[in-house]
């Protein structure tokens, strides 16, 4: 049918143009990123920094104002690493699902969720459910499991720094747990404090 690929092309043109111009927008004067180092954790929460590798230090450096940070964790029963990169650009951020399969991983299921009563998030089956990871992109005001409303919320200049969070678990989980839920929780008031 000619009308529908036509009203495709249109539309996938429209978008071109739009992510375009969302590239070309110049970031808000004074907008910083959330400082990742003096993030005050748990007592009982055990982390280790990890460098991050040459290729993410490449991509951060090249988003002014940008901060990415990566630990090893040990909370509870409960251990994996911890991804965080604050921004004052979209553009370094993605979806975390994302960089799992490029470094290897095979997604099994993925399903947007409420992670715990704060935290609108995804969480994901890695590996033949022998993984399991969450994540979510948190501003001043809210959570999000959507990189558009991510993108959305600089655009309007409503939100300017968003924090990324990965967790990526070291064995499968769920997310009712209660370890994981106060591990969550945890993760959650440290960056919105």
């Amino acid at each position: 049918n000619g009308r529908t690929t036509r009203s495709f092309g249109l539309s996938c043109f429209a978008l071109t143009i739009a992510f375009i111009t969302l590239a070309l927008l110049p970031l808000p004067a004074g907008s910083i990123a959330l400082s990742l180092n003096q993030l005050a954790w748990p007592p009982q929460m055990q982390m280790q920094s990890v460098p991050l590798s040459e290729i993410e230090q490449e991509f951060f450096i090249s988003h002014p104002g940008t901060v990415a940070q990566e630990n090893r964790f040990q909370f509870q029963d409960i251990s994996g690493s911890l991804l965080l990169v604050s921004s004052p650009t979209w553009r370094a951020h993605h979806p975390p699902e994302l960089c799992y399969i490029s470094s290897g991983f095979q997604l099994n299921h993925m399903e947007r969720q409420q992670l715990t009563p704060s935290i609108l998030g995804r969480w994901l089956a890695l590996d033949h459910h022998t993984r399991s990871a969450a994540y979510w992109f948190q501003s001043v005001d809210r959570t999000t499991d959507d990189y558009l409303s991510r993108i959305w919320g600089e655009v309007t200049r409503k939100e300017q720094t968003w924090t990324m969070v990965s967790i990526l678990f070291d064995q499968t989980q769920t997310p009712s747990e209660p370890a994981v839920q106060a591990f969550l929780n945890a993760v959650h008031e440290a960056i919105g404090s």
